[in-house]
């Protein structure tokens, strides 16, 4: 059940985090608003962040925690896209070696616990997924995008069961693809 607080605003659950994001250019895939918190409860914050990744099409990378004085933040943790950064090669590229997943992209994410409310936390999305000069680094969910992630949750464990089903690679690597 979502909760009310007198703040006006909807504390979301793993279940329900769903509904505080918004339809992005991909077809079945949602996106956080940029600069718009999200609520979640401080017990179910990183459930609900990996909930938000799948179905973002995104990953994120921890850049560094803070553990606050309890003045203001009781816990901060900030994170960057997986694609941030980028990589040149220092040896000779060979034909079956895949490209870089980095592409500049310097999407960042922000956890806080504040320390008024330590039972809420607070996920925010502090920069779009574009390099410096405005222009978009890569978009997620898009196909392209989804060949530099790892398999979710579901897919694994959707393989898994076909494996132990006693399927063929094969069938199994048909069925992961449509």
């Amino acid at each position: 059940m979502n909760q009310q607080n007198n703040n006006d605003y909807e504390v979301y659950t793993v279940q329900n985090v769903r509904y505080a994001l918004a339809h992005s250019t991909v077809p079945g895939v949602l996106t956080l608003v940029l600069n718009e918190p999200v609520h979640v409860r401080a017990s179910e914050w990183k459930a609900c962040l990996v909930h938000i990744s799948e179905l973002c099409g995104t990953k994120w990378v921890t850049k560094n925690k803070t553990q606050g004085d309890g003045t203001r933040i009781n816990y901060s943790e900030s994170f960057i896209c997986h694609r941030a950064g980028s990589y040149t090669t220092r040896r000779v590229v060979r034909t079956g070696q895949k490209d870089t997943k980095k592409c500049g992209c310097l999407a960042r994410l922000k956890i806080t616990i504040w320390s008024n409310n330590p039972e809420e936390c607070e996920i925010k999305l502090l920069h779009g997924h574009n390099k410096n000069d405005e222009t978009i680094a890569h978009i997620p969910g898009d196909i392209k995008d989804k060949s530099k992630l790892s398999l979710s949750r579901a897919t694994v464990s959707s393989i898994q069961q076909q494996l132990k089903d006693g399927r063929n690679c094969r069938d199994i690597r048909i069925s992961v693809l449509h």
